[in-house]
Parts: structure tokens; sequence; C-alpha cells
């Protein structure tokens, strides 16, 4: 679980993220950074959301892997959601993992997931992006 806390030098108000009111930022008095921060213990906070993970291969010499690849990352980059990129070129543990977490022993990327939860394959993504359910897709 994480707090964030916005404090600037000039600022006059901090804002805890979640349902914490805006309280007053008084530079001049650290003890009050831990006021804020017992206040925002208090709170309920909403946890910071999985991340999604693209497995793909940097080392391919299959054209339409790479296409595929590529318009994953340009249509994540494009909606804004945030992503991990794995290479499993680069680990062989990490493509087992993403076997494993697809369920299939031939899997080849790229593969999607959210965290340790499979989402799908590239066609499942365009499929999903065709039909306008990504986030759903992405279970986000």
């Amino acid at each position: 679980m994480c707090v964030h806390v916005c404090v600037r030098q000039h600022a006059t108000t901090s804002q805890i993220s979640g349902r914490v009111p805006a309280l007053r930022y008084v530079p001049s008095k650290p003890a009050y950074l831990v006021y804020l921060l017992s206040q925002a213990a208090q709170h309920t906070l909403v946890p910071a959301a999985m991340s999604v993970i693209v497995y793909y291969s940097s080392v391919s010499s299959n054209l339409v892997m790479k296409k595929q690849q590529s318009r994953v990352f340009d249509v994540l980059e494009s909606k804004n959601i945030s992503f991990e990129q794995v290479d499993i070129a680069q680990d062989a543990a990490d493509k087992e993992l993403m076997r494993s977490r697809a369920n299939n022993p031939t899997a080849l990327p790229p593969q999607i997931c959210n965290g340790d939860v499979y989402c799908g394959d590239y066609e499942a993504f365009e499929s999903a992006v065709e039909d306008g359910q990504l986030e759903a897709f992405l279970k986000l």
C-alpha cells in the first residue's frame, strides 16, 4: 500500500491520495508532516493497481511477431496505460513464467498479464481493442 503526499516548497495546502480532506501544510514545522501521515493512516486508502506486463522477445526473425509486439506497445502507450515490458529472450525463467501464466507450454510472445493474472495473447488483445473492451481485457 502506498501513500502519496504532495509537498511543494511554496505550497499552502497538501492532499493525501485517497479520501482525505485537504490539510494545511506548514513548512516550518516538520512535526506537522508526521501529523499528516498519521491522519492518512486513519483513512481507507485504495491500494495501487496491479501492473500490466507485456512479455515480448527482442530477438526474433518472425516479422509478424515483431509487428504484433509493436502494435501492443503502441496501443497501450496511446491509451496512456502504464505497462512493464519483459523480454523473454534475456532470461529463460521469464519465458517459462510467461508460458506457465498462459497455461500453454508453446506460447509465443506477445502475451499480456495484469500482475499474476493472465489476460491473453495478441489475438485476444486485438479483439478487445476492436470491441472497445481493452480495460476489461486488461482487468483494470
